[in-house]
């Protein structure tokens, strides 16, 4: 058995609107914590699997599906995905490819098409590095 991590960047630039209360209001303009992507990736025998943590409000299954496709390209195998989102309130306000409009605003979601891009890039890019640093491993239990 193989196992790799892997951690990328993803902060959004400044300004930008975060989710989450409903009480903000205007545009955040210095970093609490910075937002980021995490991989794993495990092997064993012709098997690959990898979780995907993302630093995000939430993450929409065409976003998922998007993401799937570029690994299989990317990775060039066939591989078990899971993915999930940390549901920050530290992220850009909305549900990329979700909601029509921000969680708290009746305005247009706000979350940048370029910046769901650098995400979806991003993530391919933690991906390759998870399986770049896959090592012998021996899981046991205590």
């Amino acid at each position: 058995m193989q196992a790799g991590f892997f951690k990328v960047n993803i902060t959004p630039s400044l300004p930008c609107v975060l989710g989450g209360y409903a009480c903000r209001s205007g545009q955040a303009r210095k970093i609490g914590m910075p937002l980021s992507i995490r991989a794993m990736a495990v092997a064993q025998n012709e098997t690959l699997w990898v979780l995907i943590s993302m630093d995000l409000l939430g993450i929409s299954e065409e976003m998922v599906q998007n993401l799937r496709a570029r690994l299989q390209c990317a990775c060039g195998a066939n591989l078990y995905l899971s993915v999930i989102a940390s549901h920050t309130h530290g992220a850009p306000n909305g549900l990329p490819g979700e909601l029509d409009r921000g969680l708290w605003t009746e305005e247009r979601s706000h979350v940048p098409q370029e910046y769901v891009e650098r995400v979806l890039c991003e993530a391919v890019r933690c991906t390759q590095g998870a399986l770049a640093a896959m090592q012998s491993v021996w899981p046991r239990w205590k």
